[in-house]
């Protein structure tokens, strides 16, 4: 299978659906995931367009303390489309090396945090799922649909020209932000089902500035089947 050049090295999750691509010094994690810590940049990607897995991984290895990580823009496709170098030849394996994972914990927020946030007002929440998920109609299998209480909503993937599966410009984002009313210097919680949309919204607002970002992993998975968390419906955008 062909693969980016360059000196990078690809890898495989355990289920062969998505590759990562990154370079220089190899770990194996719990979950099957070979991906490569060292000096340099830290680039996942996925030849079938899956954000949201990618996402995730890098939200994960920024959490686990590494601070380089970084999206391939555009992926496969974009990588493939740009007639890029390519390579077939089966790549040596790395020289392993030991890793110290310190979890930041600043970028996992908990339940309670949440719910204190809806009593001070001190922490933004952005919700990154679907307009039918935020509105309440599409209930997926929670017990509860609808949104957190004073939630700003903007779907993840208006983050994306549809065309390209490229971030859209700085100034096309910005102005989505602006839109929805979403403060990148305010203290923020994204959230979505599971965590992988939520953590494609918060690249995209690392990547616009935003200092102080956490994720509210467990999302509605969590707070739609709890007993003890308050819901509203969501507004649809006017048209």
């Amino acid at each position: 299978m062909p693969r980016i050049s360059a000196g990078l090295l690809m890898y495989r999750i355990k289920d062969g659906a998505t590759l990562f691509d990154v370079g220089l010094t190899l770990i194996v994690t719990t979950i099957g995931l070979f991906v490569q810590i060292g000096k340099g940049t830290l680039a996942p990607w996925s030849p079938t367009q899956r954000l949201v897995v990618v996402g995730r991984i890098w939200w994960i290895l920024r959490y686990w303390g590494l601070d380089d990580v970084r999206l391939l823009n555009g992926g496969w496709k974009g990588w493939t489309s740009a007639d890029l170098p390519l390579e077939t030849d089966k790549p040596e394996p790395p020289t392993p090396t030991k890793f110290a994972a310190i979890p930041k914990s600043k970028r996992l927020v908990a339940k309670q945090q949440v719910l204190d946030a809806l009593k001070d007002r001190r922490l933004q929440i952005v919700d990154a799922r679907s307009e039918k998920e935020f509105c309440g109609i599409d209930a997926m299998k929670n017990k509860r649909a609808e949104a957190i209480p004073g939630a700003k909503h903007l779907e993840w993937s208006d983050l994306l020209d549809q065309q390209t599966r490229r971030f859209k410009s700085p100034e096309q984002i910005r102005k989505l932000f602006e839109d929805a009313a979403i403060d990148l210097k305010k203290p923020t919680a994204t959230r979505c089902q599971s965590g992988g949309r939520a953590s494609v919204m918060a690249f995209g607002m690392e990547l616009m500035g935003a200092p102080d970002v956490g994720n509210y992993y467990a999302g509605w998975g969590e707070w739609g089947n709890a007993e003890d968390t308050p819901i509203v419906p969501g507004e649809a955008k006017k048209q």
